[in-house]
């Protein structure tokens, strides 16, 4: 907006009018400059989509990077989800392990949310529910990391309702990581091991 732009609204305090408008068209600009797939889970992690899931993989390698990926599958109809989604976005802790990872987020009901003719069991390893996060290696193995307040008895292992246990899952996801055939295979592919 340069000085020539005049509010036909508010001619007397045109200046003061024009000066509100610029500030509010930076702050939305601003605010929606984060991540373009985060829809609310915190736009300072970089998400990706389902798809892209093979790019940022490939992309990482091309890095000399190795990464897990972390794939939340959620509802926009799903109170859970909502509650997960409003902690995730002010957790500070996701936020910076999330560098350790490929972030995935997979709206329910879209073409990013997984299926199951496509992706077999690997992201409803106990059935189809929201929200449930699946940690992969970056060669799409599903790494045997689960809710840490679970146990392998328990329904729904991959159903998160509070940040602690998405930090501690992260935590673990990497030890698994780390310790994976694929991890390994990679790095002695490198040479790094």
């Amino acid at each position: 907006f340069g000085s020539s732009v005049r509010c036909r609204w508010c001619q007397p305090a045109a200046a003061a009018c024009c000066a509100m408008v610029r500030f509010l068209t930076a702050l939305v600009a601003g605010v929606l400059a984060g991540s373009p797939y985060a829809d609310g889970w915190n736009t300072n992690i970089d998400w990706i989509r389902l798809n892209s899931i093979p790019e940022a993989t490939k992309s990482d390698g091309k890095a000399g990077k190795l990464r897990p990926v972390m794939a939340v599958i959620h509802a926009g109809w799903c109170h859970a989800c909502a509650e997960l989604k409003m902690q995730v976005s002010k957790n500070q802790n996701i936020e910076y392990m999330s560098k350790d990872f490929i972030m995935v987020n997979c709206p329910a009901g879209s073409e990013h949310e997984p299926k199951k003719d496509k992706w077999g069991t690997k992201f409803e390893p106990d059935g189809a529910y929201y929200p449930r996060i699946i940690f992969l290696t970056h060669k799409g193995n599903r790494l045997p990391v689960m809710n840490p307040d679970k146990d392998e008895e328990d329904q729904h292992q991959f159903f998160y309702n509070h940040p602690d246990q998405v930090e501690q899952a992260m935590t673990n996801a990497l030890a698994a990581f780390r310790k994976s055939d694929d991890y390994k295979a990679s790095m002695a592919e490198k040479g790094e091991l």
